[in-house]
């Protein structure tokens, strides 16, 4: 298994952006570009564009991928290609540098714009933690007994004392100071989480005027990911976590949508706006508050929200008193 950084050659994945970053901010494009081939022969390039390094990264014997990121900002993005061979690439984590990866607080860790890796699947056993901040994640499928923890990037930020950033909602105020190179880092979280009422849809206006066409939806993470192949879960009960494909949110989220998900753990610490997923089974969905399902097809699936606008409509279970839940973690 070959694994090498590489700066840009005569091919358009480094984009000259990324070089104008580099001599700018002495960040070394050999540390933001991982190149290697998996066993079945696809050829896969991550590139970090802006802020930000993926050194200490590694390939696994089997082709599974373990990313790691330092030093980004809210304006990072890694994205992730595959050639050749299945066309796929397995993913075994995506984790802070020099953070355990158990530190669901998201303090210490560096927040990321975007994760587009369309062409890898989180494999079993697999964890990503993101949760100094995130606004798009994207993957191809997680499977089972895996661990997805997210948090969501603040919408707008308020400046403080020695170039410090605020921002959250919720009740939960996140609070990042300035690293290296125009980094940043999430070094406090304070406040309690209290859950809201359904965020709006709303239309931009131009000079107080509402703009015509459709309403934007409301503010949060973005997550799509196409299939997930987590287990058989009879009961779909929260607290049957083990051997799911979890995934936990602090923040809102604007949607989760794939095409089908089976053993799906989703629970969102916020406003947890739209699921749009055609074929849903065994799957718990969790918001504070729930706000719109478009599922094609379900099977012993159960939804639970805090009070919301539209009651139990759309077979949401309302549990007014229901507590914040997370961050979670497979048992």
């Amino acid at each position: 298994m070959s694994l090498f950084f590489s700066g840009p050659t005569d091919d358009n994945l480094v984009a000259p952006y990324g070089r104008v970053t580099d001599r700018q901010n002495g960040i070394s494009i050999a540390d933001r570009r991982l190149d290697y081939t998996t066993p079945d022969g696809t050829h896969v390039i991550v590139t970090l564009y802006g802020i930000g390094s993926l050194a200490g990264s590694t390939v696994n014997p089997d082709g599974s991928l373990n990313l790691v990121y330092s030093g980004t900002n809210p304006g990072t993005r890694i994205f992730g290609f595959a050639s050749g061979g299945s066309g796929f690439a397995p993913l075994r984590s995506i984790l802070p540098a020099g953070v355990s990866a158990q530190n669901l607080t998201g303090v210490g860790m560096s927040p990321i714009g975007a994760l587009r890796m369309t062409p890898f699947t989180l494999v079993s056993g697999g964890q990503i933690n993101l949760t100094a901040g995130v606004n798009i994640v994207q993957l191809y499928a997680i499977e089972g007994d895996t661990q997805v923890n997210l948090r969501e990037l603040p919408e707008s930020f308020e400046q403080g004392q020695n170039g410090t950033e605020s921002g959250g909602d919720n009740g939960i105020t996140l609070t990042y100071s300035p690293g290296a190179n125009g980094s940043r880092v999430l070094t406090q979280v304070s406040g309690q989480f209290t859950a809201g009422t359904n965020l709006a849809y709303t239309n931009p206006t131009t000079a107080g005027v509402p703009d015509s066409g459709a309403p934007s939806a409301p503010p949060g993470l973005a997550i799509k990911v196409q299939h997930v192949y987590g287990p058989a879960r009879a009961s779909t009960s929260i607290a049957n976590l083990a051997g799911s494909a979890l995934v936990d949110v602090q923040g809102n989220v604007q949607y989760f949508k794939g095409l089908d998900a089976q053993g799906l753990v989703l629970n969102d610490m916020g406003n947890l706006n739209l699921v749009k997923v055609n074929n849903v089974v065994d799957t718990t969905l969790v918001g504070e508050p729930f706000g719109h399902s478009a599922i094609g097809n379900s099977q012993n699936v159960t939804i639970l929200s805090t009070n919301r606008v539209v009651g139990t409509k759309g077979g949401v279970t309302v549990v007014p008193n229901l507590q914040p839940i997370g961050p979670l973690s497979q048992p």
